[in-house]
């Protein structure tokens, strides 16, 4: 049971920090502030995108740790439901990660005024990332359900 509890916390805190990028990103932060005032290097620009490789990397990690989990580790009460909603949920916040990491790194470019910065892919990737946000939440709805079970 305590490596299903480990994974659960360790998805907890990807979530966390996932979470705290998509507010730098999306909303007015006090890193965003100091960057529109030029205060910091360009290359700390891109601390977004390489946080949400960092994340990436984790959620890996947790698959691969869910992946590992034998009967012993499933005893708890519903074990084996939690272990199927959060491989679902790690999917689900996986695909929502890879494509804030995408997000981002359009605006960097759109922020550079790089050529290569195309408007149109950045509003198709906004309403694919709405989707994915949206159904990483609904699956974390239902995670939060079992385990409050527990």
């Amino acid at each position: 049971m305590s490596k299903l509890v480990k994974v659960v916390c360790d998805v907890a805190s990807v979530r966390g920090r996932y979470l705290r990028v998509h507010d730098e990103i999306f909303h007015l932060s006090a890193r965003k502030l100091v960057r529109v005032f030029n205060l910091v290097r360009p290359d700390a620009q891109g601390s977004g995108t390489a946080e949400l490789e960092l994340l990436l990397q984790r959620l890996r990690i947790a698959q691969t740790e869910l992946e590992d989990l034998d009967e012993n580790d499933l005893s708890v009460r519903q074990g084996k439901d939690i272990k199927t909603e959060l491989a679902d949920y790690v999917i689900a916040l996986t695909e929502s990660v890879q494509i804030l990491r995408s997000i981002s790194e359009l605006m960097r470019q759109r922020a550079a005024k790089n050529q290569l910065y195309d408007h149109g892919r950045l509003q198709a990737l906004k309403v694919d990332y709405d989707d994915a946000m949206q159904h990483h939440k609904r699956l974390g709805a239902r995670l939060n359900a079992l385990i409050a079970t527990l």
